[in-house]
């Protein structure tokens, strides 16, 4: 077993970027004529892939900077059916909490909040669990099935305070990521297209979560408050089709920008852009208007997070009175 692990780690250290995985905000594609540089191609990176999904599975405490991509069918998935108990190592969602409060089924199988007729923002959650460690107690333990600590929390703050400003919102509480991040985005998927389709009048996806980084880059101080930061996310076409990935980039950097500039310092860039494009496509190819947020990381505290969603509420009611959302799209 130990030469197992040292073996993956060896191929590990030879295939791991030493970057977090995104791509250049709008890059154009490579000119006609010219190739894609042999280890930059999809094959490529999916070996990159398989062996630290593997090292994960053998070393669990391996942490994990990105979420898996949509799609992927990776070693971890054969090992389970094998050996069923190592399905969720170290990585494994907590049993569900029994005072969940009770909704109505959603389109998408799970609970759904309505706030108001003819919604036009649907909030959700690929990664329930993800919640800090000032609600769970412990230095170690950043997830969590009790809403009331988890980012659901944050959504529903979300939800309720652009309801007090005239924005109709469907809030989906459903925990897509129960069994483990593994598939999480194929799950919601599942679920948001449902509603989507089934509520004509949404205009706006927004998928809510907290990061990993350190308090240092996730806290913006304003006197004696502390609010979570926020990190606009937008996906692209390197692992899956996505056409129109640079309208949903050209939204978040308008936002961004307008953000930043309502409330400076409330935005966390990623290097020297004001927005992180990322490599996975985050199911953002169902609208041009969907975005996924970071609010804030594992050492924030909840009620820094809430505050953000307050600010992050006025900011987005205000965006839509003034036409900032192009239509909702085919």
């Amino acid at each position: 077993m130990y030469g197992l692990v040292l073996l993956l780690t060896a191929g590990v250290l030879f295939t791991l970027e030493r970057e977090p995985q995104a791509v250049a905000v709008l890059a154009p594609a490579a000119p006609p004529g010219e190739e894609t540089p042999l280890f930059t191609q999809p094959f490529f990176a999916l070996g990159k892939k398989i062996w630290l999904e593997v090292l994960r599975w053998a070393w669990p405490l391996l942490p994990r900077e990105e979420p898996l991509f949509e799609g992927a069918f990776l070693p971890r998935q054969l090992l389970s059916w094998a050996f069923p108990a190592f399905v969720h190592a170290g990585s494994r969602a907590p049993e569900p909490a029994h005072d969940w409060p009770l909704t109505e089924p959603s389109p998408g199988g799970g609970p759904l909040d309505r706030f108001g007729a003819q919604p036009v923002i649907l909030i959700y959650h690929t990664h329930a669990t993800e919640s800090f460690y000032s609600e769970t107690g412990s230095p170690k333990e950043a997830f969590s099935t009790d809403e009331r600590k988890t980012v659901v929390r944050v959504g529903d703050e979300l939800a309720r305070e652009l309801w007090k400003r005239g924005i109709p919102v469907l809030h989906d509480r459903t925990y897509y990521d129960m069994e483990g991040r593994l598939g999480s985005y194929e799950k919601s998927l599942e679920g948001i297209a449902s509603i989507w389709q089934a509520e004509p009048s949404l205009q706006i996806l927004l998928d809510i979560h907290r990061d990993s980084a350190p308090r240092s880059q996730t806290t913006l101080v304003r006197g004696e408050e502390t609010y979570a930061r926020v990190l606009f996310v937008v996906g692209s076409d390197q692992t899956l089709p996505h056409p129109r990935w640079r309208e949903n980039a050209q939204l978040a950097s308008r936002l961004a920008e307008a953000l930043q500039e309502r409330e400076p310092g409330l935005v966390r860039p990623y290097g020297q852009q004001l927005i992180m494009v990322a490599k996975g496509r985050y199911n953002q190819h169902l609208s041009p208007n969907a975005l996924l947020l970071e609010v804030g990381g594992v050492e924030n505290t909840l009620e820094e997070a809430l505050r953000t969603a307050h600010i992050l509420a006025a900011f987005l009611a205000e965006a839509l009175q003034q036409g900032q959302f192009p239509p909702r799209g085919p």
